[in-house]
């Protein structure tokens, strides 16, 4: 959509010597399609995992109908704009009239296009309407609480077959914890939703932090603000900072724990 967009609007200009009808369709395309780009940025607030399928199914609607239309649009501003030659005046000449008649059929198919494409769009919008899509992403956005806060509170001794795994993940962080190499390190765990990677690292966490200065878990999600997890950063290690620290903004905040954290040790 967003390179879309600006596509349809630049189609509006007087250069493509487009139809007055052809533009009000054009015209009342785009603006569907920007409210239609409203919404999937709605959408894209929730977890893949956690979206309705019948929302899925629509925005992928959408989404295939933006590469057709861009395919289209692209497809006709290549003929039309085409480089006019330089070649004798006959020849020319003969060029001219060919090229004035592909730019008539490529203006008369662009305006077909865009007919078609707006019984899509309509026909998209009817279902957006019927299946009720935006309460559906509503309430999915402001009910819906994060699948890893539960890890966050379980007991070591409630979990089976992490010893092996957070061995395995200790061996790795002690690698040349003896030696001059004391760089900071990042070990990511991967895997599909709902393996348990959180929970693992939060018992790892527990399992290594009292033997750090300062340590923190703050879980990060797919559309977290950068202020928020620094917050939450910092409240992890500074509970009075925290406080004092309520009304910085960014850059602040990564100075405050620039500070703080200088020469520490930390996990």
């Amino acid at each position: 959509m967003g390179t879309l967009i600006p596509k349809l609007g630049e189609l509006l200009l007087d250069e493509y010597n487009l139809k007055d009808t052809v533009k009000k369709g054009i015209g009342d395309l785009k603006a569907e399609l920007e409210s239609m780009q409203v919404f999937l940025v709605k959408v894209s607030s929730v977890p893949l995992d956690q979206l309705d399928p019948q929302v899925k199914n629509w925005a992928n609607e959408v989404r295939e109908l933006s590469y057709a239309i861009e395919d289209s649009l692209d497809s006709f501003v290549t003929r039309v704009e085409g480089v006019e030659p330089t070649e004798s005046k006959i020849k020319h000449l003969l060029k001219k009239v060919v090229n004035k008649f592909t730019k008539f059929k490529e203006r008369h198919k662009i305006a077909n296009d865009m007919e078609e494409f707006e019984s899509q769009v309509r026909k998209i919008k009817e279902r957006y309407d019927r299946y009720k899509i935006d309460d559906v992403v509503a309430n999915l956005a402001t009910t819906t609480v994060d699948p890893r806060l539960s890890a966050l509170y379980k007991k070591v001794s409630d979990l089976v077959g992490t010893e092996e795994p957070i061995d395995e993940i200790m061996k790795i962080l002690s690698e040349d914890a003896e030696t001059s190499q004391k760089d900071m390190k990042v070990v990511s765990i991967v895997g599909f939703g709902g393996l348990g990677k959180t929970t693992l690292a939060k018992a790892l966490y527990d399992k290594v932090s009292k033997t750090y200065e300062y340590q923190g878990f703050v879980p990060v999600g797919q559309n977290q603000g950068v202020k928020k997890v620094l917050n939450d950063i910092l409240f992890e290690l500074d509970k009075e900072l925290y406080k004092a620290a309520e009304r910085l903004d960014e850059r602040q905040l990564i100075n405050q724990l620039q500070e703080l954290l200088a020469g520490k040790r930390y996990a």
